[in-house]
């Protein structure tokens, strides 16, 4: 029996201690709250609307919209490339800030080179995972 008091006590002391410790109390608030998880949206603006048939004589063009989910304020930089059997290449870069809840739509375009060609054309923003992209045939 005093085996198991002195266990129950040294059991009820390391738990008062580690609850003062403050980054055990944050996280145990962070995995009993519900916070709303932080994210950004990446999206062509109207997919129905991207061109398939890459016209070589005049500009392709396309919508691009960005969300801030994050919570903040956020500059987000992007960056529009294209790759073929040609190798790739950069066609635009942006920078656009935008306030938590806000929304910033761009409106980009791609001329190929050369016809008879297949393009990938991807959207990504820089040092983020997000991107979006897709083909078209000149």
């Amino acid at each position: 029996m005093l085996v198991l008091a002195i266990c129950l006590a040294g059991v009820v002391g390391a738990a008062v201690w580690v609850w003062h410790l403050p980054a055990v109390r944050r996280q145990i608030a962070e995995s009993t709250s519900q916070k709303p998880a932080a994210f950004t949206e990446l999206y062509f603006t109207d997919p129905a609307t991207l061109p398939k048939q890459l016209s070589t004589d005049r500009p392709n063009f396309f919508g691009v919209t960005l969300v801030n989910h994050e919570g903040t304020t956020i500059v987000y930089s992007y960056l529009v490339t294209v790759e073929s059997i040609l190798g790739t290449a950069t066609v635009a870069r942006g920078q656009v800030s935008i306030a938590a809840g806000g929304r910033a739509d761009a409106l980009e375009q791609f001329t190929p080179p050369q016809a008879g060609t297949t393009y990938e054309i991807t959207v990504q923003l820089v040092g983020r995972p997000e991107a979006i992209h897709f083909t078209g045939m000149s």
